[in-house]
């Protein structure tokens, strides 16, 4: 599967795919306002929120496509920042 998630009209449900293929976990039951996936939004559930947190998936992307926390995620825990500047941070543990 191929997603483009920058484009106009790429949807929650096509990023859960995606995740779901990529990292080969079991897609989570998905709920709508109206029950029906053509009609109705999709609804941030609690076995969605549940199913982010166990998987590691970033609601902002999942939601709404919004790569910017995935970004300040990878900074944070990349590199260490002080007054002398950014530098890479030491893993030794391999964490």
């Amino acid at each position: 599967m191929n997603i483009e998630n920058d484009k106009p009209g790429a949807s929650p449900e096509l990023r859960i795919s995606w995740f779901c293929e990529r990292f080969e976990v079991e897609r989570p039951e998905l709920e709508y306002g109206n029950q029906e996936p053509d009609v109705g939004e999709l609804l941030l559930s609690d076995n969605l929120i549940d199913w982010s947190a166990t998987h590691g998936v970033s609601l902002d992307w999942q939601c709404f496509g919004d790569e910017r926390g995935l970004v300040a995620a990878y900074r944070d825990r990349q590199f260490v920042t002080s007054g002398k500047g950014v530098r890479k941070a030491n893993r030794t543990n391999g964490a």
